[in-house]
């Protein structure tokens, strides 16, 4: 599907996939029996977040800003993997795309 914005005029912006963006939370925590989890829900958590630089943390804190919200970012780090032992941990939840828990 083509999107219909272009950028400078000749690039043409084409969506190859969509991805669903998960919430790892840890055993105990509340929201481990919910199947929807809301973005509003998540204002008071610690969060651990990809870098700055990374598109699904730009998007995350895209959707926090128009919420008029400030997440609390309690740790970041680049890879999945050590998201998902910070959050195993109890040091927070983190929100990332499906794919990086397969």
């Amino acid at each position: 599907m083509f999107i219909d914005s272009v950028v400078e005029g000749a690039t043409y912006i084409k969506e190859m996939r969509e991805e669903k963006i998960v919430c790892a939370v840890s055993n105990d925590h509340p929201y481990r029996v919910k199947k929807v989890i809301r973005m509003e829900e998540l204002q008071n958590e610690q969060l651990i977040v990809y870098p700055e630089i990374c598109d699904v943390r730009k998007m995350i804190m895209n959707v926090f800003q128009c919420m008029g919200a400030k997440p609390i970012i309690a740790v970041e780090t680049s890879y999945a993997e050590p998201m998902i032992a910070m959050v195993g941990a109890g040091l927070g939840i983190t929100l990332l795309p499906e794919t990086a828990l397969q």
